[in-house]
């Protein structure tokens, strides 16, 4: 694919960065609106009064689309002095693991609200329709647990990383810290998946009496998160559009040229660590 890309002319690279960057927008913001409507639709707050699980599908769905943004960060603002880009990434990087820990406590919150729910239960007044899997049964929540924790361990490290003195170390753990990045993004893509599924499988009563709008409004939601992540992966892995510092600008015009690229930026960026 590299070297496909290299062939193609300046405009027509430029075009499909835009294409894809604008898929990756328009299926991000698809994304929120469909996990807010199914939560609306099917309102899960009706079992148990009172819970607030309906807002973390909704809060995760807005932290994969934070996160991708801040992966982009350094396309977006690639014609931008570098500490731009790395204090836009940083900042949407914080906000991103902000409303995920916010989603991670919302189930928390559900599982003790059931549990006190569930032990004063009578015979008469027992929530109706089957439980969700409470506490840490399901691999969903394993593989969130461990993701979000590794997320909080990357965002210190590369923290930590910037402000190394050591040039030759910095540029080797920069190296690590956006390929271990993006495994954790696709990790997050791969724990939605598994959360869709388990959500939308949930009230199994729906595949006998008709209601399948749920089960489709489900696979449409999975389709537009993994469409956005597929955008975004292909907008970062391609070489030709990192960023060449030499190259950048520092005009405030230029905040968002994109997809130019000389011969020569596209040769020296095949060997930068750089996104």
């Amino acid at each position: 694919m590299n070297a496909s890309m290299a062939a193609l002319p300046e405009d027509l690279s430029k075009f499909l960065f835009k294409l894809l960057f604008g898929i990756s927008q328009a299926s991000g913001a698809l994304m929120i609106i469909l996990a807010t409507i199914w939560m609306d639709l099917y309102d899960y707050n009706g079992i148990w009064t009172g819970l607030s699980f309906r807002y973390h599908p909704v809060l995760m769905a807005f932290a994969i689309y934070l996160m991708g943004n801040s992966i982009m960060m350094f396309r977006i603002l690639r014609a931008q002095k570098k500490w731009i880009a790395t204090v836009a990434h940083v900042i949407v990087h914080s906000c991103a693991i902000f409303v995920m820990c916010l989603g991670a406590f919302v189930v928390w919150n559900t599982y003790t609200s059931i549990d006190e729910a569930t032990a004063s239960a009578t015979p008469s007044n027992k929530p109706p329709g089957p439980q969700p899997f409470l506490r840490y049964y399901s691999f969903h929540t394993w593989l969130g647990l461990a993701t979000i924790s590794l997320y909080i361990v990357q965002y210190i490290g590369g923290i930590m990383i910037n402000r190394h003195p050591n040039t030759d170390i910095r540029r080797t753990l920069k190296s690590f810290h956006q390929l271990s990045g993006l495994v954790l993004f696709g990790t997050t893509i791969l724990t939605a998946s598994f959360g869709t599924s388990q959500q939308a499988s949930w009230k199994s009563i729906c595949s006998s009496n008709g209601e399948t709008g749920q089960h489709i409004l489900s696979n449409v939601f999975a389709i537009s998160f993994i469409t956005f992540s597929g955008s975004v992966f292909l907008l970062v892995c391609n070489p030709r559009w990192r960023r060449e510092e030499k190259l950048a600008t520092t005009d405030s015009t230029a905040v968002f040229s994109i997809g130019k690229v000389s011969a020569y930026e596209n040769h020296a960026n095949l060997g930068t660590t750089n996104f």
